[in-house]
């Protein structure tokens, strides 16, 4: 018979007999987490010992028709350069844009221009060829993140829940500061 327990565990993580349960509620490398197994044994008790981590990532995925994509993320992963970023579309992107910054993808598939690393804050326009599936694990970025913008357009990233109202979507103390907003083929005035 053996006795299971965790110490350093993240809040909500549970050990039931040898079943380790917990819904994480963040994104985020945790641990070191440590796991204690005892074996009862009343002459000779002996306990074994393991350290380990769970690194919680949230999955991106994105269908992309040929042209021009409007894209913003939950979150970036810790190497945020645009090459890892956008690795997993090849050479069928050439081109990404943001405000005030934007680079080329050359046929060698090095990148020049003056955008180099996605930010979770922005908004982004990218140029495919073709049709793509796109995917990537990053950390999330906070629902509580703070936007500076400034008088005019600012092309931003939106990190809510879909598919929801824009007077839901923005706070009611600053919904009457915004004269239009523009997605890509939708708008609101």
């Amino acid at each position: 018979e053996f006795i299971f327990s965790l110490e350093d565990e993240p809040l909500g993580m549970e050990i039931e007999g040898n079943i380790i349960t917990w819904i994480p509620d963040l994104t985020g490398l945790f641990g070191p987490i440590t796991i204690l197994v005892t074996e009862v044994d009343s002459d000779n008790p002996q306990t074994g010992i393991q350290e380990f981590y769970i690194d919680i990532k949230l999955a991106q995925n994105f269908s992309f028709h040929a042209g021009n994509n409007l894209i913003s993320y939950l979150g970036v992963a810790e190497d945020n350069s645009i090459e890892n970023m956008l690795s997993p579309l090849s050479n069928n992107i050439s081109q990404i844009l943001t405000e005030n910054s934007a680079s080329v993808q050359l046929d060698d598939g090095s990148w020049i221009g003056s955008l180099n690393y996605i930010l979770p804050t922005k908004g982004y326009w990218i140029r495919l060829d073709d049709d793509a599936q796109y995917g990537i694990a990053t950390y999330q970025t906070s629902i509580d993140q703070i936007y500076n913008l400034h008088l005019g357009q600012n092309l931003i990233s939106y990190i809510g829940e879909d598919n929801v109202n824009l007077d839901d979507a923005l706070p009611d103390e600053l919904e009457l500061e915004f004269t239009d907003i523009i997605s890509e083929n939708v708008s609101a005035m």
